[in-house]
Order: structure tokens, then sequence, then C-alpha cells
């Protein structure tokens, strides 16, 4: 009987764990999905890198960077640093970026969504054509993202 009253409280417990996880996790998304990406919003900007955050602590989580343009600073998300990496993509401060993107207000502030990274003659794509993240888990690999359209 006790076992039983034991193993009820354990699986309890994982489900109440596993109710909370998926609650942060859908908090995050819904924050994202508010602002959905625009492909009719879809601008260029270009600048010099004046930070770079490997894992943002804020909605959307991935890495960012400030970029300063000739019309200010913008706050870029950039996705996954860890696709940055795989595919031996590194970005510095000083550094010259072209970014194909589409801004969105999140929480208030602005925020310029990245579909293509430029720097020098190398380019990467960040996210598909409809805006979804590339690199993370379910979504097409660094070789399919090649193929996803480049930089107008």
């Amino acid at each position: 009987m006790r076992k039983l009253f034991l193993s009820r409280a354990a699986e309890i417990f994982v489900f109440a764990l596993l109710l909370f996880a998926g609650s942060a996790f859908s908090q995050q998304s819904s924050a994202v999905r508010g602002q959905a990406y625009d492909v009719t919003r879809e601008a260029s900007i270009s600048g010099t890198v004046v930070s770079y955050t490997v894992a943002s602590a804020t909605a959307p989580l991935g890495a960012r960077m400030v970029l300063q343009t000739s019309s200010g600073q913008v706050t870029v998300h950039l996705g996954s640093s860890g696709f940055l990496e795989k595919n031996h993509f590194r970005l510095g401060l000083g550094d010259s970026v072209r970014v194909v993107g589409a801004p969105v207000s999140l929480d208030g502030q602005p925020l310029f969504l990245a579909r293509v990274l430029q720097k020098g003659t190398q380019a990467l794509n960040l996210r598909s054509l409809n805006g979804v993240v590339l690199g993370r888990q379910g979504t097409p690999s660094a070789d399919q993202s090649s193929r996803q359209g480049g930089a107008r």
C-alpha cells in the first residue's frame, strides 16, 4: 500500500514538473508567436556590431547583437548561437555585417528578427522564408538552410 502511494506521488510530481516546464516554454513561444515574422516587412540593414550576446535572458531566447547603423542602434535576434558555431560563423565587436530580416515590437521594445546574416563574403540563413528559426531540433539542418533562399 505504501509503495502504491509513493508511486502515485512520484507520478503526480513528474506530471506537475512537465506541466510547469511546458508552461514556461509556451510563455516564451507565445511571446515570439505574437510577433510573427512578416515577410512583407522584410528589410536589409547594415552596420557595425557593438555588442554580441550568445544567450539572451529575455524572449526570444538565443543569440543577439546590437548593430550600429547609420540611423541608430538596432537589436537583432539571431536565433541559436549553436547554429552559428556549427556553421563556423563568428561575430566580434567592430565587425561590419548586413542583415536581412523583419522588424517587430516585443513587449514594446523594437527587435529585428534576422533571416540572413552576411559578413564579408560569408552569408548564413538563420530563418526559413516564413521566419522559422533554423538549427533548432525539428527544423532544417545547416545543409538544408543554405537552400532556403539568400540575401536580396
